[in-house]
């Protein structure tokens, strides 16, 4: 599998309301909206919001709502307009894929690393904080 739902409260409500393991129903939610031809199997939907996307093929709110879960109650509602569609590598903060490290470097004993997102391009950086180290404009010591 590719794609997946972000695991986060949403989810754990919805996994609470409906009394299904998370991992059980996010195959099931997926699936569904698979079989509606609304997604693929595929990184592209990842960090979109699953409902965003029903909506722009048709659906409303409840009817996805009870598409994918079977019932529909305003608390379900409520959590299933929250869902987000997820990488399955957890790296990218944005979507949730793969992140390929671009680079590297070391300026007076600082490391520092650099990766791409493979699917948003969102970019990562732990580099310092310039103005933060000594000799940085706002470094007091």
């Amino acid at each position: 599998m590719k794609i997946t739902l972000r695991m986060d409260e949403a989810l754990e409500c919805l996994s609470s309301l409906t009394k299904k393991d998370k991992i059980e129903l996010t195959h099931h939610i997926i699936e569904r909206a698979i079989q509606a031809h609304v997604i693929a199997n595929d990184k592209e939907y990842c960090g979109y919001n699953l409902f965003e996307i029903f909506l722009a093929e048709g659906y409303n709110l409840i009817t996805a709502t009870l598409f994918c879960l079977g019932k529909c109650d305003p608390f379900l509602i409520e959590q299933f307009r929250k869902l987000m569609i997820w990488g399955v590598y957890d790296d990218c903060p944005e979507c949730g894929c793969e992140m390929d490290f671009v680079t590297g470097d070391c300026y007076k004993g600082h490391l520092w690393e650099e990766s791409k997102c493979t699917n948003c391009g969102k970019v990562v950086s732990n580099e310092p904080d310039w103005d933060m180290v000594s000799g940085g404009y706002d470094y007091s010591n």
